[in-house]
């Protein structure tokens, strides 16, 4: 297996992360680097490393919890579950679950200035939410709801904040109470993890940013790997018809996509067969463009492969690839 000091020095990362497990068992698990460029404190895989868009198979997998405590339904629609918004007449009818597979149509023309002013601190993270949801939703679409795949950070945005109107709570606790603590996920917080801990970096000039708070249920969960794979492990056992955070019936939910003309399925999940995986695979990458986590799971095999570094752009995702593929080949190899 490629060692992780040439690919820092190659694609020129801070710090790397890894992590391999096969049947419950873990192959790698490891991290080198240091958690700020320049500082020689050296990374640990136990460090927090930000997820980015892998935070949305995690509140896919809150909604899936509340669906299953009653609060909501699948195809529960928009008119009913937020009576109180303006809806554009092409919203009213449109379920909730069109936003967890990227399919609602929502316009794009105000991203950059509800982006800068969400920004601001007389913004709690529910009310940016609740600002981004009015705002988009009584806008029309651009395409019809449902018709078509189109990856949008926002219809998480408005998934959550759904859920915030439905409980009376904000994702954030929601995320605390029913996902981290039931699975004891201590690490696992929001946004950016320096300065205590690993630095995001911009290139290798150390940066302390993040998306803005609204963002979080869309991109804004930070772990270590080992809580990462408490979490992925659930997934795994799902799949394979175990019930857990979720019954299994409600885990084949989250991993089923909407349409064949899209590989996202309903919990935040790209799936795609792979020979390599013996069937399906589950993948999502994440960046909030100053770090990057990878992740890959193949079901069948019981196998799950992970990679974050503390810095973004298209080294990070190089050199994320690489090391998927070097366990892959590891796999492979080892069962030969």
């Amino acid at each position: 297996m490629t060692t992780s000091l040439p690919l820092l020095i190659q694609y020129e990362l801070p710090g790397l992360g890894k992590m391999m497990i096969k049947n419950g068992v873990t192959q790698v698990l490891s991290a080198e680097g240091v958690r700020k460029y320049g500082d020689p404190t050296p990374l640990l895989p136990t460090d927090k490393f930000h997820l980015g868009s892998c935070s949305k198979a995690m509140t896919a997998t809150l909604a899936a919890i509340l669906i299953e405590e009653g609060k909501l339904n699948w195809t529960s629609n928009l008119k009913e579950l937020l009576p109180e918004i303006n809806l554009h007449p092409s919203f009213q009818n449109m379920s909730y679950e069109t936003l967890l597979v990227h399919r609602a149509g929502l316009s794009r023309a105000k991203d950059d200035s509800l982006f800068r002013m969400i920004q601001s601190p007389t913004y709690t993270s529910t009310s940016a939410r609740e600002l981004i949801t009015r705002s988009v939703l009584e806008m029309a679409p651009l395409t019809t709801p449902g018709s078509r795949y189109d990856y949008n950070n926002t219809s998480y945005i408005i998934a959550a904040y759904i859920l915030e109107k439905l409980t009376g709570q904000s994702w954030e606790t929601l995320m605390r109470e029913k996902l981290f603590n039931p699975l004891n996920m201590n690490s696992c917080g929001f946004g950016p993890t320096s300065p205590e801990n690993t630095w995001a970096h911009k290139g290798l000039v150390p940066i302390h940013v993040d998306n803005p708070e609204g963002y979080g249920p869309a991109a804004r969960v930070h772990c270590s790997l080992p809580d990462w794979r408490k979490f992925l492990e659930q997934h795994i056992d799902g799949f394979n018809g175990i019930d857990g955070i979720v019954h299994a019936s409600t885990f084949f939910k989250l991993h089923s996509q909407a349409s064949t003309d899209s590989p996202y399925t309903y919990g935040g999940w790209l799936r795609f067969e792979r020979s390599w995986a013996q069937g399906p695979a589950l993948t999502h990458d994440g960046s909030n463009t100053v770090n990057y986590a990878k992740v890959w799971l193949a079901p069948k095999l019981h196998l799950i492969m992970a990679a974050t570094t503390n810095t973004g752009g298209a080294e990070a995702e190089r050199g994320t690839n690489t090391v998927i593929s070097d366990m892959i080949n590891r796999m492979l190899s080892s069962t030969m």
